[in-house]
């Protein structure tokens, strides 16, 4: 039960322009891990995930790209529920990151735009063997919302 304007649950920001060095945050959730009754005001109920938007798109099929270095790793039923946001109920994604959910479930999230994911500017989403359901935006993107140059890959899962 945690309030936040960016990622109610957990915000990891990865700035460049901020830092002498490049920055990289790696999130991961493992064995039932869970992420949930979170809000935020404005981006990712649940979690944000942001690196700078000037980053180069993926540019191959995601099954052979050079993936960023910036990600959120779902794994062993780890779970992200009943989160609210403006955008990006259960994730909100910005910036050439990634989500690579394996056997997760994103349930019961809550936002304007995108439910259970909200994916730009070059946001990349991997699912496999998981489940989104139950997620609401009052807009776009009940279980998932992509936009500008974003891409997703869905093997074995339910949306």
């Amino acid at each position: 039960h945690n309030t936040a304007d960016f990622g109610g649950g957990i915000c990891a920001l990865s700035v460049p322009e901020l830092f002498l060095d490049t920055p990289q945050n790696n999130v991961t959730l493992t064995g039932h891990s869970s992420v949930a009754f979170n809000t935020a005001s404005l981006f990712g109920g649940g979690v944000f995930l942001a690196t700078s938007i000037t980053s180069e798109p993926v540019t191959k099929s995601l099954a052979t790209a050079s993936l960023p270095k910036d990600s959120l790793v779902l794994r062993g039923h780890s779970v992200i529920h009943e989160n609210v946001a403006n955008v990006g109920g259960g994730v909100g994604l910005l910036g050439n990151v990634l989500l690579d959910a394996d056997g997760a479930t994103v349930r019961g999230n809550n936002a304007t735009t995108g439910g259970g994911v909200f994916a730009v500017l070059f946001a990349n989403v991997l699912v496999q063997d998981s489940t989104f359901e139950d997620n609401y935006a009052s807009g776009d993107g009940g279980s998932m919302y992509l936009s500008e140059n974003s891409s997703m890959a869905l093997r074995s899962s339910f949306l």
